[in-house]
């Protein structure tokens, strides 16, 4: 169960606040920001986890261009931030090292960054990519994961952990325990 954990931070964005507010309370919410992290896992044997990835270089780079005008402005992602690929690199830790990035969920300000780490598989639960291909949704495309042959859906089907139904030891060491809390898409 050895290695290191930390947590990086990749960028803030805005969300209107009918978004997250009750009927009630509508007009008194104009806005949350929220801030993207990312906790970053520093295995014994030199690869790195990531659990999620936040926005990609290039939504920082042109997020007008990448997610269109409206969604950029709704969002307000803000140009220039570093993603969590640049922010590695500054560190000392090569993207390439990156070898498993896990999602807790499919959404583009999530894991629209694995596209930055072109060694790492995106390891997420079956039923959260399931519950997503049955939905339109402009947040992120799976099937372009699944053309890359870098998706793996995994069952949450192991045994109750820190109070959680069911579990998997994605690492099989106990270093990275994923627990199935289903329910933002």
């Amino acid at each position: 169960m050895g290695g290191d954990t930390f947590f990086l931070t990749s960028g803030r964005l805005r969300a209107p606040g009918f978004a997250f507010a009750q009927r009630p309370l509508k007009s008194l919410l104009g806005g949350l920001s929220l801030t993207n992290t990312v906790a970053v896992h520093l295995r014994d044997n030199g690869d790195v986890v990531l659990v999620d990835t936040g926005f990609s270089e290039a939504i920082f780079a042109e997020p007008s261009k990448t997610l269109g005008i409206a969604q950029a402005r709704v969002l307000g992602v803000t140009r220039g931030d570093y993603s969590i690929a640049r922010q590695l690199e500054h560190l000392g830790i090569p993207r390439s090292r990156v070898t498993t990035v896990v999602a807790t969920h499919l959404h583009r300000d999530h894991i629209s960054g694995v596209v930055d780490f072109p060694n790492a598989e995106l390891v997420c639960s079956a039923r959260e990519l399931e519950s997503f291909r049955s939905r339109r949704s402009a947040a992120y495309e799976p099937r372009d994961l699944e053309r890359s042959g870098r998706l793996r859906p995994v069952s949450l089907s192991g045994s109750p952990s820190y109070g959680f139904p069911c579990s998997l030891d994605l690492m099989k060491d106990g270093s990275v325990v994923l627990l199935d809390a289903p329910g933002h898409t």
